[in-house]
């Protein structure tokens, strides 16, 4: 098992590099749309990366759960 601090490090590190990666998209590029892997519906990419922050909390609310079951 990992210590909690390292997984929150190696989660705010994985999403500041995705979010550092978006810097260099243009508005076209987050208009684009492709399929959804698990809905199987075509989405732009603005509303992947809004679907993704969604869960993003979905997984942070978890981790909140653990730590205060920890005593954290």
């Amino acid at each position: 098992d990992r210590p909690m601090d390292e997984i929150l490090s190696a989660f705010r590190q994985a999403r500041e590099t995705f979010a550092n990666r978006l810097e260099g998209l243009t508005r076209d590029d987050f208009a684009r749309t492709a399929k959804h892997p698990r809905l199987n519906q075509p989405m732009r990419f603005v509303d992947h990366l809004f679907f993704a922050a969604e869960h993003d909390d979905h997984h942070l609310v978890r981790i909140w759960e653990l730590r205060q079951a920890a005593g954290d």
